[in-house]
């Protein structure tokens, strides 16, 4: 008995002794000052079946009690098990998707294609602040409102373009576009309102529903301009007219203000973290850092490498999708417009068709690291088929009074010596490739992201994934298409195959870890 009192005590309690081994600052209290100075010792015959009771619960309840100490202030971190965690809020998940997809399909009905570094650069200047707010107050709704704000703002000086002189209106449009794809950035605040509402065992299928919603918007934003070019044009007022584009802005003001209704009225806040409110900005700011330092930095760098990967070959990928898709139709626009909406349609109908699989199917249940290795997977192997193989290739059309929508020697140089893989040989699978990587890579990351943040305010770090994201999502387009321009498609296919593969290799020595974490 001596023996086992001068023994350093463990982390763990025996079941038949209850060995209790916690240190007196971690379990003391107000109401219990003196007994957090008892030592250490073996719960004898004489204790009380209450503090019997209590010392079982809170060696049941916990897994690992870490302190950090910083100046004359501690943090007590405490990770439970997976049963003993709340359970997930899946109707505060469905709202979140509802009010995500709303954004982001107004985002995509008002998407001006020529101006993508304004919609990117808007975006990321949203996530930074709008990230930093939210965590500094401590909230979820107030931001999204104040990015609604913001993107009512922006309808109007859309709908009011004609009260301002001519040579103005450009600049005007270009402010309005710069402030509706700002407000977008508020959504960052529901990227880290799903790990505060789910459980670690159901955090894939909560990002799996946010994703798809996203998914959703993607087809939605076509629609939108689809349905607004049905009316007639109207023209009451000489500054309020409604054609093509204005009815699209009508029909995006009004998903804005339903979306603004959900937030007051459905989507709920989820319970404070303990002690959050009581601390000032700069405290706060403190904490963020402490909780920093504190991560797996390693396996941080890993998921911020994977996210610029998907990020550069998926907006690189989008960036050159027209003008490929127009010089292997080589057809007029109808043509080629038709195929160009059908295979994004197919592709979209796969991403949702996986999307659901991740939700419903037994698919959940497999790691969200297996899940990015089948995405990068997916990525390398959709760039490595892109490219112009001799068995499945074939020359590209040069332009010529049979064929006037075909490659122009004129513009590019390379018409003439290059090949393209075969319509029929290439669409189908990239469209299936491509549906299965994107939501995919998306929801992985998330997930194993989320998790490796644990139970803390994700919004800065949630935010600093974002702005890497958007940052990728801007600059990569101009460098590749650049490439696709000066070089042709053999040597577009093979810089985008690299990045690809050097994600999936730089991946490899992570699955290990990810098993040993259960992620």
């Amino acid at each position: 008995m001596l023996e086992a009192a001068r023994r350093k005590p463990s982390r763990t309690e025996e079941k038949s002794g209850l060995l209790v081994a916690v240190a007196a600052s971690d379990l003391s209290t107000p109401s219990s000052d003196a007994a957090s100075q008892r030592p250490l010792s073996t719960v004898s015959p004489a204790t009380t079946r209450a503090d019997a009771q209590l010392l079982m619960q809170e060696t049941e309840d916990s897994e690992s009690i870490s302190v950090d100490e910083d100046d004359s202030k501690k943090h007590r971190i405490v990770e439970g098990k997976e049963g003993s965690e709340p359970a997930t809020n899946w109707i505060g998940i469905t709202w979140c998707a509802v009010v995500y997809f709303f954004i982001a399909t107004a985002l995509q009905a008002l998407n001006c294609v020529s101006y993508m570094y304004l919609t990117h650069t808007g975006h990321a200047t949203g996530v930074v602040l709008f990230s930093v707010y939210a965590y500094s107050a401590k909230c979820f709704k107030k931001p999204l409102l104040i990015g609604h704000a913001v993107s009512f703002l922006a309808f109007g000086l859309y709908l009011c373009i004609m009260l301002f002189p001519a040579p103005a209106r450009r600049y005007v449009f270009l402010i309005a576009f710069f402030f509706q794809s700002f407000a977008e950035g508020s959504s960052i605040v529901l990227r880290t309102y799903v790990p505060r509402v789910s459980s670690k065992t159901d955090r894939q299928a909560a990002y799996g529903v946010v994703s798809g919603a996203m998914m959703f918007s993607i087809l939605g934003g076509p629609l939108i301009q689809m349905a607004a070019s049905a009316p007639p044009d109207w023209k009451p007022l000489h500054w309020l007219e409604f054609i093509n584009y204005t009815y699209c802005i009508y029909l995006a003001l009004l998903l804005g203000i339903v979306a603004t209704v959900i937030i007051c009225t459905k989507l709920t806040e989820p319970a404070p973290i303990k002690d959050a409110d009581e601390e000032s900005f700069s405290e706060k700011m403190a904490t963020a850092l402490t909780e920093l330092r504190s991560m797996d930095k390693v396996l941080m760098a890993f998921l911020f490498f994977e996210r610029i990967v998907t990020s550069v070959t998926f907006s690189a990928l989008l960036g050159a999708f027209i003008p490929y898709m127009q010089m292997i139709v080589h057809g007029d626009h109808t043509k080629n417009t038709l195929f160009i909406s059908g295979s994004q349609a197919c592709a979209g109908a796969t991403s949702i068709t996986a999307v659901g699989l991740i939700i419903f199917s037994p698919a959940k249940k497999i790691r969200s690291s297996c899940i990015l290795f089948i995405s990068l997977t997916c990525y390398a192997f959709l760039y490595l088929y892109s490219y112009p193989w001799a068995p499945i290739s074939e020359p590209i059309t040069v332009w010529s009074e049979a064929n006037p929508h075909a490659c122009n020697t004129t513009q590019l140089e390379w018409c003439a010596q290059q090949s393209h893989v075969k319509l029929w040989y290439w669409l189908p699978p990239i469209c299936l490739l491509f549906g299965l990587a994107v939501p995919t890579a998306m929801i992985s990351i998330d997930t194993v992201y989320s998790k490796m943040l644990g139970n803390i305010d994700q919004n800065l770090m949630q935010g600093a994934l974002e702005l890497v994201n958007d940052l990728a999502s801007a600059i990569a387009p101009v460098i590749t298409l650049k490439i696709y321009t000066d070089h042709g498609p053999a040597t577009f296919w093979l810089v985008l195959s690299g990045v690809a593969i050097v994600g999936f290799l730089f991946w490899l020595p992570m699955i290990p870890k990810m098993r040993r974490l259960k992620m």
